[in-house]
């Protein structure tokens, strides 16, 4: 397949509305910490608060994140993760925003992120997928958030929980794992807002019994959602690093090498890798990152033996498979299988 230059964005490319994400944060910071303090939370990026007030102010990804790590240096605990979460969604910074608050369900909410995900969701996009017992949503970094992404995580995952309690109007039975380290000082913070959870897990993903997919919400609309929906135009696209997950994920049993991977985007290998550096990453963490994710689902859920695993991702040799599955994991199969 072939990737253009219009089906991604890069980290510095003025394409996200000012008034989206950026400003919920703001508004929270001058609620809480005061006026003055929006100067602290806007150094360094080259924004001024007036201009973000203006409608056709475009911002990028690298300035909406300089602002959450300032703004994270005025809470002394993860207080302001869960505050933003809170107000992600249903939302009103998107043309797609209204059409959360019509959904009749979950699956509907679903291909509402899936057509729509890089509007709502800019910065840690879902990816959605489910078997016979379980709907699981993963958390994939778009743009290298580095060292927030603990933060964003407990953002994206309370506000997804928050939102569908909003939507049903009741409590639904979540189990969230994080891939931070453990805090028992934040441990009481995190069951208030994430319910069931646990940390140090290989990957961000929330689990739900597949039975509430297809639970009507209580505030569904199928008339204004219809008729919203014929007037909504997607005009974001994915970030750059949520693109190649999504490219490598759908290619997992072809074994694509950094070439290939930099074929499929029209650029040489030395480019990407630049891109990538740009990006707080490298390409051999995001293929080992698409591997470790069907890896986990085919042990953990399906109870697959290693070599059924190592052969369905076109290792040769189990022993090989094993030594680059501790390298993703920090586990070795069987370790993991223990957890």
């Amino acid at each position: 397949m072939l990737v253009t230059r219009q089906q991604y964005h890069e980290r510095t490319h003025k394409v996200h509305l000012a008034q989206g994400q950026l400003l919920l944060l703001l508004d929270i910071i001058r609620i809480r910490k005061g006026k003055a303090s929006l100067n602290t939370v806007l150094h360094g990026t080259g924004l001024f608060y007036e201009d973000l007030l203006k409608p056709e102010t475009l911002i990028s990804a690298e300035q909406i994140l300089c602002c959450m790590k300032n703004a994270k240096r005025l809470f002394a605990n993860d207080e302001l993760a869960f505050l933003l979460g809170h107000r992600l969604w249903p939302g009103h910074y998107s043309q797609a925003a209204p059409l959360l608050s019509f959904c009749e369900n979950l699956r509907q909410l679903v291909n509402v992120f899936e057509n729509y995900g890089a509007e709502l969701s800019p910065l840690l996009q879902p990816r959605f997928y489910w078997d016979e017992h379980y709907f699981y949503v993963q958390w994939i970094d778009a743009y290298g958030c580095d060292d927030l992404k603990p933060f964003l995580v407990s953002a994206h995952m309370s506000g997804l929980i928050s939102c569908i309690r909003h939507l049903s109007q009741t409590h639904w039975p979540w189990t969230c794992f994080l891939s931070c380290k453990g805090n028992s000082q934040l441990d009481p913070l995190m069951t208030v807002h994430l319910g069931d959870f646990r940390t140090q897990a290989p990957l961000d993903v929330m689990r739900l019994p597949i039975r509430y997919l297809s639970q009507a919400f209580a505030s569904a609309s199928p008339s204004l959602f219809h008729a919203h929906q014929a007037n909504v135009r997607s005009t974001i696209q994915p970030g750059l690093l949520y693109t190649i997950y999504d490219v490598l994920a759908n290619n997992i049993d072809k074994e694509l090498s950094l070439n290939d991977l930099a074929d499929c985007f029209a650029m040489s290998s030395a480019t990407l890798k630049r891109k990538l550096k740009t990006h707080q990453t490298q390409f051999k963490h995001l293929d080992g990152l698409s591997k470790l994710s069907v890896a986990l689902y085919l042990f953990k859920e399906k109870e697959w033996e290693n070599q059924k695993v190592a052969s369905f991702l076109k290792y040769k040799d189990t022993a090989n498979f094993r030594r680059a599955f501790k390298r993703w994991c920090g586990l070795t199969p069987s370790q993991f299988k223990q957890t």
